[in-house]
């Protein structure tokens, strides 16, 4: 009875695998391809898990920054931008920012200010990155 058990429970984790797989691609395919992105932008790092491919324009390094598209199997996921928190602490403010005009994207998913201590990637200072989410963390989970 146990063989039968594994035999069923493997069969089962197969199907409830491909229709999340199913929904994950049908998800994407509503996405903008990444051919789409406005002159000037280049990949600039490879996948990193939870975020996908990013591609940015313009000197790495300077604040605020971005928009930086956020790309996975070919589609943009996230747009991001990234701020000092001198900045904020200053309150300066941001209106309109760079890279929704004219762009034909979906409705956030979500959106997730995040404060980095370390900084990460060209930036080894303290930052904040203000990510515009158009899918699922379920999906974004799958991105690595």
């Amino acid at each position: 009875m146990s063989a039968f058990r594994a035999i069923a429970a493997a069969c089962l984790f197969t199907i409830v695998s491909s229709a999340a797989n199913a929904v994950f691609a049908d998800e994407l395919e509503t996405l903008p391809n990444l051919k789409s992105l406005p002159k000037g932008y280049e990949r600039i790092s490879p996948v990193i898990p939870l975020l996908g491919e990013h591609y940015a324009k313009g000197p790495v390094g300077t604040m605020p920054y971005g928009p930086i598209y956020c790309g996975y199997k070919g589609k943009i996921i996230c747009i991001e931008w990234i701020f000092s928190p001198a900045d904020f602490a200053a309150g300066k403010t941001w209106k309109n920012l760079d890279g929704i005009a004219g762009m034909k994207l979906p409705a956030p998913d979500h959106i997730d200010i995040i404060y980095e201590a370390n900084g990460h990637g060209d930036w080894p200072i303290p930052l904040y990155s203000l990510r515009s989410y158009f899918v699922s963390n379920e999906l974004l989970a799958k991105v690595n």
